[in-house]
């Protein structure tokens, strides 16, 4: 982390924080360094990055080259818009201030779901997944895009039963919003059609959005 002038008890809640998500991940702060910067840093920012290692054994890796038509896409709920997106809402909320409550604003901010409960609940019950997609920036459209070679997907998502969200995708054009944001479902995992049950089962909101087809392109529409 990057502060403008340290402050203990800021940096313990930080690490202590840190520390408590790691390991309801199964993972480990294994080191870091905290640097004072009073002519960079503004007063009350802290700056704070990090990056994740790990390893895997060979023959639990995903084989996204095995993708064929009629794989079924599963998608897991989002527990709002993450970590995309904000260029976008900062603008919005900046134009729209008195339509949104302090308390409105807050319920945007939910963290970001990083979705190792369902990775995990596929290995111990047994179906892999042929891959896995987080969706960030670019949406469902982007994110799944790339893991296809000359196929696609055409896509049913359920509407995003968040009022706050709702409210401000309602100053959004109506098909930018899906390469803006998640629009709901933060995590995508494609399987064979005979581990349906038990992928649905792996997450929360798992439920069936499509399945893998010829031809270029992934189109998302909400289930009306």
């Amino acid at each position: 982390p990057l502060f403008r002038s340290l402050h203990p008890e800021r940096i313990k809640r930080l690490i202590s924080g840190m520390c408590d998500y790691l390991e309801d991940c199964g993972c480990i702060l294994a080191g870091g360094e905290t640097a004072e910067m009073p002519g960079l840093v503004p007063p009350d920012v802290v700056e704070l990055s990090g990056f994740c290692v790990g390893a895997v054994e060979k023959e639990d890796l995903i084989q996204p080259e095995t993708i064929q038509e009629g794989d079924l896409l599963i998608g897991y709920a989002s527990d709002g818009f993450h970590a995309n997106g904000w260029s976008l809402c900062r603008r919005i909320l900046a134009e729209h201030s008195s339509e949104f409550s302090d308390e409105e604003i807050k319920a945007m901010l939910a963290p970001t779901r990083l979705y190792h409960d369902v990775t995990n609940a596929f290995k111990g019950a047994g179906p892999r997944a042929k891959a896995f997609a987080h969706i960030t920036g670019g949406g469902l459209p982007e994110n799944l895009e790339r893991l296809f070679r000359g196929m696609g997907a055409d896509l049913i998502i359920p509407f995003w039963e968040n009022e706050p969200v709702q409210k401000l995708l309602a100053h959004t054009d109506p098909q930018d919003r899906f390469n803006a944001f998640n629009m709901g479902i933060g995590w995508v995992a494609i399987v064979d059609p005979k581990n349906v049950d038990e992928a649905c089962a792996a997450g929360p909101g798992g439920r069936v959005l499509g399945k893998v087809r010829s031809g270029d392109g992934v189109t998302v529409n909400v289930q009306p």
